[in-house]
């Protein structure tokens, strides 16, 4: 048999086993790992976060939506709709971080929008500037005080710095947790100037086009309009804009058109998704939260604001196409926590709802704990779930801070709380044993929550008004949230098993094979996934 002949029965008998192969994969029902529909990562992912969204609106404002706005993102991408957060505090802060790291307030520190801090024995809120001045365009030496890496983080890391992180919001705090630490920049919009301001790492100078946006003076040719379509109220009342006016500006769906606006001109003047690397832009949308606080969140101010975001997203839809191509961007939209009724809408049903005054609670708790004790300042704080008692009180007293967090326990169980646990339980594991006690023990983190974690009952929240609503709770009106993910990297399909936004990092790290954040908690959300990465990201130098 001459060389040539044995090469092709080689050949041949190497494609038998090809075959054999591949008929006994399929005939044993294993499965083969997924073929990409593109073989390249994508260009650039934009995260979009409303800070308030329930499911509902879906359905509740689906005529209001066009065709190529969130029709566009349900028809065509994957549609996650038993998303939920398994953490007990449901506020906004809590949950960005969790969008970010992929991990909960236990792994975080983030217990709340904000906490009280023994150390410099006042409030603090969830992100960090210790350089900021009112009015000023750009701040360094911000952060966020959440612990672990984001995927913006793992990104940088992971390309030598090649990757660009942006993060845009109308609220500071925002900005910076979704920016991580290593973020190349977050803007937020500046109540005092009206103005977006920014953070700057790595010794950048504030850019040339954001002073440019800002001295379009962008919000000020609203003054005095109304977005709502009952016109009753107009927002700012003086012939000029202040600081009441700006702040007022952030509930309207203009806020929400120029946060797109000022996203697609640090993209085009960014060149983001223009590079070798992927790039990542995060954008949170607070108007949802605050027109839910000042209206109802299922008032026809709150389906309004759905309905004008919507075009807003088509907008946006648009000028990604255009500018990155239909096959290179990746959009995630889902939402800081959902929303109950207000609780007089509830009341007006015959269901059982209210408010539980905050301040009054912690006054009341502690006349409580003065009769039974002794007169002292045994409340220090109350930063609804978290409520700390005076340390200094209790060492000064004759009785042990068990005994004091037990009693402060059972006095607390006043109308529309449901529970109070201790810090004594956590610390002996000793938490009863209840529906909600694991997502309860992912809110807790020793050292910034407090000695007492208080939980309304169902229809009730911690807030000083009744007309609007407050999140905060374990309940699913709070948990639960939209999770759509579009992109040629999933499948478009409507996928109801058990999901979580804590998946967003994991899955966006898996798609360009990266490290998943330092704490990350969630799964990679494998049943949409429509591509399988071969390849990690080598070695780049700047």
């Amino acid at each position: 048999m001459t060389m040539i002949e044995v090469y092709f029965v080689r050949a041949r008998n190497t494609m038998a086993l090809i075959l054999i192969a591949v008929l006994f994969f399929f005939g044993s029902g294993i499965e083969l790992p997924l073929i990409a529909a593109t073989s390249q990562r994508p260009k650039l992912i934009i995260c979009l976060v409303a800070d308030q969204f329930p499911c509902s609106y879906f359905s509740q404002c689906a005529d209001k939506f066009q065709t190529n706005g969130f029709r566009q993102l349900l028809d065509n991408g994957a549609n996650f709709t038993a998303c939920r957060y398994t953490a007990a505090t449901n506020q906004t802060a809590c949950n960005l971080a969790v969008i970010a790291t992929g991990a909960y307030p236990w792994s975080t520190g983030i217990v709340g929008n904000e906490w009280y801090d023994r150390r410099k024995h006042k409030m603090v809120k969830a992100s960090l500037i210790e350089d900021s001045a009112a009015g000023s365009e750009e701040t360094t030496g911000g952060t966020s005080y959440s612990h672990g890496t984001t995927i913006g983080d793992e990104l940088k890391i992971s390309t030598n710095g090649l990757s660009r992180v942006v993060s845009i919001s109308a609220l500071q705090s925002d900005a910076l947790l979704l920016a991580g630490k290593s973020g190349n920049r977050a803007f937020w919009w500046d109540c005092h100037s009206g103005n977006f301001a920014s953070l700057t790492h790595s010794s950048m100078a504030h850019p040339a086009w954001v002073k440019k946006f800002n001295e379009r003076h962008y919000s000020e040719k609203f003054l005095g309009k109304n977005w709502q379509s009952s016109g009753a109220v107009s927002i700012g009342s003086g012939s000029a804009a202040d600081e009441s006016f700006y702040t007022q500006f952030i509930a309207t769906p203009w806020a929400n058109q120029m946060l797109i606006d000022f996203a697609k001109e640090a993209i085009e003047q960014e060149s983001l998704g223009q590079g070798d690397a992927t790039d990542l832009v995060n954008i949170s949308f607070p108007a949802f939260e605050v027109v839910g606080k000042n209206y109802g969140s299922f008032s026809p101010e709150a389906y309004e604001l759905v309905g004008r975001f919507d075009r807003s997203l088509a907008d946006l839809l648009q000028f990604l196409d255009n500018r990155i191509g239909a096959a290179n961007y990746l959009i995630v939209f889902t939402a800081g926590h959902g929303a109950m009724s207000s609780p007089d809408t509830m009341k007006s049903q015959g269901l059982e709802a209210g408010i539980v005054e905050a301040a009054s609670f912690r006054n009341q708790l502690n006349t409580a704990l003065s009769s039974t004790l002794g007169k002292a300042n045994w409340v220090e704080a109350f930063a609804p779930p978290n409520l700390y008692l005076d340390l200094s009180a209790i060492d000064h007293s004759a009785y042990k801070q068990p005994d004091v967090e037990k009693l402060a326990a059972k006095l607390g169980r006043v109308t529309g709380v449901a529970e109070i646990y201790t810090a004594f339980q956590f610390f002996m594991n000793q938490v009863p044993i209840g529906p909600q006690i694991d997502s309860i023990q992912r809110s807790y983190f020793w050292g910034r929550s407090g000695e007492l974690y208080v939980i309304p009952k169902p229809g009730f929240a911690f807030a000083s008004e009744s007309n609007g609503t407050a999140c905060g709770s374990p309940y699913n009106y709070d948990a639960q949230v939209p999770l759509v993910i579009y992109g040629n990297w999933f499948k478009s399909g409507t996928y109801a098993n058990a999901s979580n936004p804590a998946d967003i990092a994991p899955t966006i790290a898996n798609i360009l094979n990266l490290n998943a954040p330092s704490l990350a908690e969630g799964r990679v959300l494998s049943e949409a996934l429509n591509w399988t990465p071969r390849a990690k990201y080598g070695k780049q130098n700047k």
